[in-house]
């Protein structure tokens, strides 16, 4: 990747809204960020950012969690930024609606990014207790989607 290709990725997310992207390859990692001229209640609270870390050296990121947080909840993230969808095509059941019982590597919901379908899955068994996004809503890296109650809690 040269710096042409990076000044194309930047005008690209300065024409999609998208205020971060994270691009992994071998023995490559880029991290764009852009502030936006909207200003979100808790950014004073949240951490700055840090520089990305070398390959292998993979600093832990916070996950964005709900204002109102249980602790005995367990919070899929969204592991991309992209567009978030409920089912796998218009007018289908939705994977999963709060109450519903899930199992650890069942598909909870899509991201779509750059064209590319990615299935998302559930990492714990329980049940749904809500799902935090709508269909087709813009989704960051990490922000939660789905709050799964734990099976026993």
């Amino acid at each position: 990747m040269n710096t042409e290709d990076i000044r194309k990725l930047m005008e690209t997310m300065a024409g999609t809204g998208l205020t971060e992207l994270v691009l992994e390859e071998k023995d490559f990692r880029l991290q764009l960020s852009r502030q936006t001229a909207v200003a979100a209640p808790a950014a004073a609270s949240e951490e700055p950012l840090r520089p990305a870390s070398p390959v292998g050296e993979q600093a832990p990121v916070p996950v964005l969690v709900p204002a109102v947080e249980d602790p005995g909840l367990h919070y899929v993230v969204s592991p991309i930024v992209g567009t978030y969808y409920e089912s796998p095509a218009p007018g289908h059941p939705a994977f999963v609606k709060s109450g519903d019982r899930v199992k650890k590597g069942q598909v909870v919901c899509i991201i779509e990014a750059m064209k590319l379908m990615n299935e998302i899955k559930a990492d714990a068994d329980g049940v749904v207790d809500a799902v935090l996004v709508h269909n087709e809503e813009m989704v960051e890296f990490n922000q939660p989607l789905i709050a799964i109650r734990p099976e026993g809690r």
